[in-house]
């Protein structure tokens, strides 16, 4: 009798794994098509196509695979078309959910870019100083080094 409740007891978490599992891949099945759906308008150029998908990956996957990229298409639409206030806020959110990553500092450092394309000099030595501060020996700190001297030569 106890053989017998083990085998059911096993058989019932197999089974249970095994849904799970499939869950999962129908779940990162559809978090791929999502965000391929944004790629696609943006490879044929519906930039307001693409930015409502990637738009709605990152409202409906929370966790997906491609947030990161996601909101960096998002901010990249912004730059491209000059729309530095849409593009800041973008990035501020990618660096906000990954702030150790690469992404993070990559946010960062293109804050800094955007607020000096604006002419906000002040605002973006201060965002290439965090980075520096925070990231010191990230490719984005040399990045953000540079673009301090090029502040400063501009000014003088």
């Amino acid at each position: 009798m106890k053989k017998i409740m083990f085998i059911i007891i096993f058989l019932y978490i197999v089974s249970c794994i095994s849904y799970a599992q499939e869950k999962r891949t129908m779940q990162q099945e559809a978090d791929d098509k999502k965000f391929q759906q944004g790629l696609f308008f943006l490879s044929i150029n519906e930039k307001q196509k693409a930015l409502n998908e990637f738009y709605e990956y990152l409202d409906i996957y929370v966790d997906g695979l491609y947030r990161a990229k996601a909101y960096r298409f998002i901010a990249a639409i912004y730059f491209d078309n000059s729309n530095f206030t849409k593009a800041i806020a973008i990035y501020k959110r990618l660096f906000e959910e990954f702030p150790l990553d690469d992404d993070g500092m990559y946010g960062l450092l293109q804050i800094g870019i955007c607020y000096s394309k604006m002419g906000f000099d002040e605002e973006a030595s201060k965002t290439f100083t965090q980075l520096m501060k925070e990231f010191p020996d990230s490719s984005y700190a040399k990045d953000a080094v540079t673009m301090l001297e090029l502040i400063k030569i501009a000014n003088n």
